[in-house]
């Protein structure tokens, strides 16, 4: 007879047991926590995020869309998705109101002292408010939008209807406010977009309409013209007759809409500019008591402007100092002797021209506006003349320019409408005429002058001449004919 022997419990029979433990605890834990996450959460909780989310979400919008007008017929922007979200904050307001007025109204029954059971009368509701079912419109129900009549548009509807099942096909229609509704497929469908419409130029009517537009337009432009422009470069038919080449010519203008900065010819208006002083109050008191050196400044800001001239200014820098405002790093063309001050400022070179006796011409840049500041602050200014005149026919500058002007010198305005003591015209390759000139200027004091044209009163005036003659002038198209008859009326 077998004995029985007793269970011993081993080290290996006791880690299974363990293991096996630990396995049915794992997936029970796992069992409960899958459990509880797929419990379903209480309406209270959700309504509470959804109230919490729908107020950021408000709030967020607005800040976003600060400057958009939003409404049914809005046209950019209806928003629908916020509509819904205003609609549960309503009725959540809705209900807040409701519980408050019961309370209210319990307040009133008890403040009347009347408990009588037998009394069967309701109290009515201090406020009457309509309840509002917001449920369809969260479940995603569209408003009523009632549409016009829809005669004379009959594809209208059948766009209406491609809307409906095609709005998603592209992102832009989401860009221009369509949002699922059928008022935003109207308001889309309604409004002009950022297209680019052509029009057929072949059409005789708009042919005649667009030339007297053109014409309108033409009458309105004035021309900044630094030389002018001669009537038979303006006619294009004439300058092509005569064989012109300008890329500034045949634009049919009046000659008079062509503004210069000089009166050169009467056939051009001269519109001229103002000099500047670019002085303040206290300059203009410093100024008047700088007193004169024996010096010269020479009108050249470029270095190749000076090229040729050594002799010339050989024959001014044995009377006085040479001085100049030569700017870069180019001076092999300036003398040795030249002081150069660099690019000034409006104010130093001010300053500078009143202690200079001499301004000097090199013959190049023609017909600018420094030789009128110089002579504003008592310089005498030595011109080049021209000998002979220049011109397109002999000078490759004016080559293409639509005159056929003859410059007689450097700055025919100065030698003719200012002359001695302020503006001396001289040849500079006559030595001797130089010298004399040179000598002459420093023998006697020179005042400043100002032409009143070019004084800011003086030009005012032109202005105001040019506002008050010109409009009727250039209503039509530029007839030669007609010219001097309106000129003269």
């Amino acid at each position: 007879m077998a004995l029985f022997t007793p269970w011993k419990l081993s080290s290996q029979k006791l880690g299974f047991f363990l293991v096996t433990f630990g396995f049915i605890w794992g997936m029970m834990l796992l069992h409960f926590t899958i459990q509880q996450r797929t419990q379903p959460e209480s309406s209270s909780m959700l309504r509470e995020q959804i109230l919490d989310l729908s107020k950021r979400y408000i709030k967020a919008l607005a800040e976003e869309n600060r400057n958009v007008v939003d409404g049914p017929y809005a046209g950019v922007m209806t928003a629908y998705d916020l509509k819904k979200t205003l609609a549960v904050l309503l009725d959540n307001i809705l209900q807040r109101i409701g519980k408050l007025e019961s309370k209210v109204d319990n307040l009133v029954i008890n403040g009347t002292g009347t408990n009588s059971t037998n009394s069967t009368t309701a109290v009515p509701s201090l406020v009457a408010l309509e309840k509002i079912n917001v449920a369809d419109i969260i479940n995603g129900a569209q408003e009523k939008c009632v549409l016009p009549p829809m005669d004379g548009y009959p594809h209208c509807e059948g766009k209406i209807k491609w809307m409906k099942d095609m709005w998603r096909s592209d992102p832009c229609y989401a860009e221009y406010g369509v949002d699922g509704s059928t008022c935003s497929f109207f308001i889309y469908l309604s409004e002009p977009l950022n297209t680019t419409i052509l029009i057929c130029l072949t059409d005789f009517d708009y042919s005649h309409y667009s030339y007297n537009l053109y014409s309108i337009c033409l009458c309105m432009l004035r021309v900044l013209d630094s030389f002018g422009t001669e009537p038979e470069f303006n006619h294009a038919n004439y300058a092509q007759s005569k064989g012109h080449k300008t890329p500034w010519g045949k634009w049919n203008l009046n000659p008079q809409q062509f503004y210069t900065m000089f009166p050169h010819t009467p056939d051009n208006s001269f519109l001229g500019f103002v000099v500047e002083q670019h002085l303040n109050s206290s300059d203009i008191h410093h100024i008047n008591e700088i007193k004169r050196q024996n010096q010269s400044l020479v009108y050249g800001k470029v270095d190749s402007f000076w090229k040729n001239k050594k002799i010339y200014l050989d024959i001014i820098h044995t009377y006085m100092e040479v001085h100049a405002t030569v700017y870069g790093s180019s001076t092999k063309n300036i003398p040795s002797y030249v002081k150069n001050h660099g690019i000034l400022s409006g104010r130093d070179l001010q300053f500078l021209l009143r202690e200079t006796k001499l301004f000097v011409g090199l013959g190049f840049p023609y017909e600018g506006p420094a030789p009128l500041e110089a002579i504003a602050n008592g310089c005498a200014f030595l011109n080049p003349k021209f000998s002979p005149p220049k011109s397109s026919k002999n000078t490759d500058f004016f080559i293409g320019k639509p005159t056929l002007r003859e410059l007689t010198s450097q700055h025919p305005y100065a030698e003719v409408f200012i002359g001695r003591p302020h503006v001396w015209t001289v040849d500079l390759s006559n030595q001797e005429e130089v010298g004399d000139a040179v000598k002459a200027i420093l023998s006697q004091k020179i005042e400043p002058y100002m032409p009143y044209e070019f004084t800011c009163e003086g030009m005012l005036q032109r202005i105001n001449a040019f506002i008050e003659k010109q409009v009727r002038l250039f209503r039509s198209p530029f007839n030669p004919s007609r010219q001097g008859a309106l000129m003269n009326s």
